[in-house]
């Protein structure tokens, strides 16, 4: 069943949440999926592997190892100086963005506290302690937003040097400038673990 955008039924899973929130929470894990699907164009553009092996490996790799690989692979194959540091700073922006979602994908809102709203997650050294993280809607919309930026810029990356002269565009074939940076997207902050977070 859907709702009005902004409010959930009595009962339903996210009843508790602030209005906005699901759609900024959403907007995060859908620009995500994008951006994800975006580093492909890399993949392929320095792999330089039969297609159905690219496909294979970026399938079967995890993020950490699509990203430490393709830092390798640019290294030592972009043709430029100034292609090696757009790409890696690409690669940054999407190392930011992957933590960020990664964080938003297994956290749990837990209530909206004076200093803003509350999510709780596992700690990923198998600890069992539960770490918070109190932030706001508008830095929750802010980190969908970087997403979008750094889509745009690894497409325009790609395009540039796909179809530069030079870089596998026809002779005589104007030139394709790399796009300017945007802005490097916010990493997300820890508080300190709350000694009674189920009581916060």
């Amino acid at each position: 069943m859907m709702y009005p955008v902004g409010t959930w039924k009595a009962g339903a899973p996210h009843s508790n949440w602030p209005p906005g929130l699901a759609e900024a929470v959403g907007a995060v894990l859908l620009g995500y999926v994008r951006l994800e699907e975006s580093m492909f164009l890399f993949f392929m553009e320095y792999l330089k592997t039969p297609a159905r092996a690219t496909n294979y490996l970026f399938s079967a790799l995890h993020n950490r190892d699509r990203i430490d690989l393709l830092r390798s692979l640019v290294e030592a194959h972009a043709k430029t100086d100034t292609e090696r540091e757009a790409v890696l700073f690409a690669l940054k922006c999407y190392d930011i963005c992957t933590e960020n979602r990664n964080f938003l994908a297994h956290a749990h809102f837990k209530k909206v506290t004076p200093e803003g709203l509350l999510f709780l997650k596992l700690a990923s050294d198998k600890s069992g302690t539960l770490k918070p993280y109190v932030g706001s809607l508008e830095s929750i919309r802010d980190l969908a937003d970087s997403m979008s930026h750094t889509f745009e810029y690894v497409g325009l990356i790609w395009g540039s040097v796909r179809y530069t002269a030079g870089f596998g565009a026809a002779p005589g074939a104007p030139d394709w400038p790399l796009p300017e940076r945007p802005p490097q997207p916010r990493k997300l902050n820890w508080s300190p673990p709350l000694a009674n977070p189920e009581g916060a």
